[in-house]
């Protein structure tokens, strides 16, 4: 095929691909631990009147039942169960108590009620108690008392002054101690976890780093994760557990078989979870927990199903610049609001502006066609794809390799396989190249 049917082909499919001009939201900021969630505001008239940031404690006691709960928050701005037991709290249902207990669904007391004694009224004994303290050990006392009839509201004491809550504050408060705890099997927001390696107890590894918010596997082989799998990624790291025991592994060990290691990495913390046939152990809680199969169904899939048929995986949106290297050719082309740009040329007509659009949407989504082992000599030539007006090592690239018989093998530049190519890399740089050595050289 010559060079001129081949620009051709590749500027009618760019046309095509103008699509391809997809991009992903950047990576949220999100915090790398629970808990650390924005506590609700205090207005004029929110039921309690503490500064949230300062919120130090919560105890909640049912002197009915003899049973108390103690909630502290850390230097971490994480929110721990210290009693009955240390343990993690749910960070949702710790945001949705202060919510009640900041809201505005409170009123002043019946009159009668003066009248009343603590008894007739359900507060003495309270049917549950709750108790807020600050840093500074400022502390506000609410109790819970009886209910209407139509159950719209309680009577409620606090600090010693009687007053009537709605039941939209009382029943975020009246959760079993259970309910309290935190059920995630770790603690990092999906969207944090940055990094994972499965150890499976025969010693296989599987270990997946996300990159530009997609998935890339590294063990056993260096590939991006097929995007049908990265649903599966999500759904294990936000695996909740099928039920809390409050025995601590010193007191029950697991004793089924041991299938394996899963260590998690965010930017600043680390966790790691161990898994058995009845249950999984954490780093950072002492009580053994029940897991769902399903949650972790990608751990023990054959690794060579969940690799992507692409060989690179990048956004094209985000690339601000192309290098071409070819024998001893190489070109830098840089991208802007204005189109491709070359040093020494300036800006690149519409057809050689055409040709780089085309051999960016090819990069990116050129597949393997059979993979093969990567061939021991220098590749022919190299295509780098980098987010950087100028080209930093490690960017996204390709290259490759001529055969005798006129076929390429393409391979990206970290993987270990290759894979013949449908799309003739070496003889579209090699017209690139013969194309910006006829451009006239830029004004001085």
């Amino acid at each position: 095929m010559s060079s001129s049917r081949l620009l051709l082909i590749l500027l009618v499919l760019a046309a095509a691909a103008v699509g391809l001009g997809f991009t992903l939201d950047a990576l949220d900021e999100v915090p790398q631990l629970p808990g650390q969630d924005a506590l609700p505001a205090l207005a004029e008239n929110s039921l309690l009147q503490l500064e949230p940031s300062e919120l130090q404690r919560l105890t909640l006691d049912w002197p009915r039942l003899n049973q108390t709960l103690q909630l502290e928050r850390g230097e971490d701005g994480v929110w721990r169960m210290t009693e009955p037991f240390f343990d993690w709290a749910e960070p949702a249902v710790v945001l949705s108590a202060f919510n009640a207990l900041y809201s505005q669904d409170w009123g002043d007391a019946q009159p009668d009620w003066a009248q009343q004694s603590e008894a007739a009224l359900g507060l003495e004994p309270a049917e549950f108690a709750v108790e807020v303290r600050t840093r500074a050990q400022k502390s506000l006392v609410l109790r819970i008392g009886a209910g209407d009839f139509a159950g719209r509201w309680r009577v409620a004491e606090l600090n010693g002054r009687r007053i009537r809550v709605g039941e939209s504050v009382v029943s975020p408060l009246a959760r079993g101690i259970d309910d309290w705890r935190d059920h995630r099997l770790q603690p990092l927001a999906p969207p944090a976890v940055a990094r994972l390696r499965w150890t499976a107890a025969d010693g296989s590894v599987l270990a997946l780093t996300r990159r530009e918010n997609r998935w890339q596997v590294v063990e056993p082989y260096d590939a991006p994760l097929d995007e049908r799998q990265a649903g599966f990624v999500e759904r294990m790291l936000g695996a909740r557990a099928q039920q809390l025991r409050r025995e601590s592994w010193d007191e029950r060990p697991l004793r089924g078989e041991r299938l394996g290691l899963l260590a998690l990495d965010g930017a600043n913390a680390h966790f790691q979870l161990e898994l058995f046939t009845d249950g999984v152990r954490t780093s950072h809680r002492d009580y053994p927990m029940e897991w769902a199969a399903d949650d972790f169904a990608l751990l023990f899939r054959d690794p060579e199903l969940l690799r992507s048929p692409q060989l690179l995986a990048f956004d094209p949106g985000t690339v601000a610049s192309i290098l071409t290297e070819r024998g001893e050719q190489s070109a830098i082309f840089r991208r802007a609001s204005g189109g491709w740009s070359l040093e020494g040329h300036g800006q690149l007509g519409a057809e050689e502006a055409a040709f780089l659009d085309a051999l960016l949407s090819y990069g990116v989504r050129i597949e393997a066609v059979d993979w093969q082992p990567r061939p021991a000599e220098p590749p022919s030539g190299r295509v780098a794809y980098s987010i950087s007006r100028t080209p930093q090592p490690g960017a996204p690239a390709l290259v490759w390799w001529r055969s005798s018989d006129g076929s390429l093998l393409v391979a990206a530049e970290e993987g270990k396989y290759a894979t013949v190519s449908t799309v003739n890399f070496d003889l579209a740089v090699a017209d690139l190249f013969q194309r910006i050595a006829a451009l006239p050289a830029a004004p001085r």
